[in-house]
């Protein structure tokens, strides 16, 4: 299943996928997705995305890298905490430009609480005003909207 969210003024908005891809999202995550949706993905973005196995099986001093300009994490995360068979699977966040890319066979709760909260405006999601604001030596961001 593909979800894919665009920013919005204060918070991301959720697209829908019927027709193909949004031009611009900004995250799109990834749960349990077929071969088709990978292919979809890899086609719109120009980003190869690492198989399952290779989520499963990477050795953790590789668990960082970068490739074709696009940094890729791979991170163990916990789901079914609240019952008596816990999960530690693999997810991957794929950060290509400014797009967000999650890859994952697990539903842990922080995700899922995250997409909710960051549909609402005011929820914590904010559009970058300048591209200048992010590069080093830039003053911080003020937190304050």
């Amino acid at each position: 299943m593909l979800n894919v969210y665009s920013a919005g003024l204060t918070c991301l908005k959720k697209e829908s996928v019927e027709t193909g891809l949004v031009d611009s999202p900004v995250w799109i995550d990834m749960v349990h997705p077929t071969t088709e949706e990978e292919a979809a993905v890899q086609s719109a973005l120009k980003v190869e995305l690492p198989t399952r196995e290779e989520m499963q099986e990477i050795e953790i001093s590789s668990r960082l890298y970068r490739e074709n300009g696009a940094l890729f994490m791979t991170a163990t995360l916990l789901s079914n905490t609240d019952t008596d068979t816990p999960e530690a699977k693999p997810a991957t966040f794929i950060l290509s430009g400014d797009r967000l890319l999650t890859i994952r066979y697990t539903e842990p709760r922080p995700f899922r609480a995250f997409a909710t909260r960051a549909q609402r405006a005011g929820g914590g999601v904010h559009r970058r005003s300048s591209p200048a604001a992010d590069k080093p030596g830039a003053p911080p961001r003020s937190s304050q909207g």
